[in-house]
């Protein structure tokens, strides 16, 4: 609130999602507001404003960057967020490289200090971001291979699509893997899952990281609003939904 001598302003942030769902419906509220409309920045602008962080760190803190932290950010930035050039996102996986930098009372940024913060930031493991793919997927392969025992073929089916991110030949536009694992209760369906889950994230992170959708619990009509949300007017609309998880 921006008070002044008989005046009072008032300035409100919100999601373009929350704005539709919650602002727009409401006419004497809307009216109210002199909507600003906030762009994601161009490509161009993006690479300006990292530079312009790395710079004010560099002045700042004495600090210097190991190697270059433009192309990696650019080749990772995808898996920070489904926006791509969403600076909140990459300037906090800056912010955290920084910070384990200055904790160990070093002056210098290194990759390693990237690759473990855009590690945290996201949930994969490290290796997904040092170069090391080929040693992630052999892990995780093994790791399921030690406790699944006698499915082959279904775990050759499962890390298949795995092998194709791990060369780059998968198609960015569509998901890396998309598997209906069929067969009688007890076999372990969602126990591999949960081992890929662990394999990829670590156990500290599969939990946060997999998404359950128990079928048993969908069986009546109106169950579907545990999955879509509930309609406008109804209790819970604009609450949280299982397909806000995905985004």
């Amino acid at each position: 609130v921006l008070s002044g001598k008989n005046k009072a302003k008032l300035l409100g942030t919100c999601l373009d999602s929350s704005y539709t769902k919650i602002v727009k419906d409401y006419e004497d509220l809307e009216r109210r507001f002199s909507v600003v409309k906030i762009k994601e920045p161009t490509k161009q602008q993006m690479v300006k404003l990292i530079n312009d962080n790395l710079k004010e760190h560099t002045q700042e803190s004495q600090l210097t960057f190991d190697f270059d932290v433009l192309s990696f950010l650019q080749k990772y930035q995808s898996k920070f967020t489904a926006r791509i050039f969403n600076p909140d996102a990459t300037l906090t996986v800056i912010d955290k490289a920084v910070s384990y930098a200055k904790t160990a009372k070093r002056k210098n940024v290194t990759q390693d200090d990237f690759t473990q913060a855009s590690s945290d930031f996201t949930g994969f493991k490290p290796e997904f971001f040092n170069g090391n793919k080929k040693m992630l997927l052999n892990n995780v392969t093994d790791y399921i291979k030690n406790r699944f025992i006698g499915q082959t073929a279904a775990l050759a089916n499962v890390t298949h699509p795995l092998q194709e991110l791990v060369l780059n030949i998968n198609n960015e536009s569509k998901p890396v893997c998309v598997e209906l694992l069929l067969g009688s209760g007890g076999l372990g369906k969602t126990y591999l899952v949960t081992l890929l889950a662990q394999g990829l994230f670590g156990l500290e992170n599969q939990k946060a990281k997999l998404i359950v959708i128990n079928g048993g619990e969908l069986a009546n009509e109106h169950d579907s609003t545990k999955v879509l949300g509930s309609p406008p007017s109804y209790v819970g609309f604009g609450e949280e939904n299982l397909c806000d998880k995905f985004k």
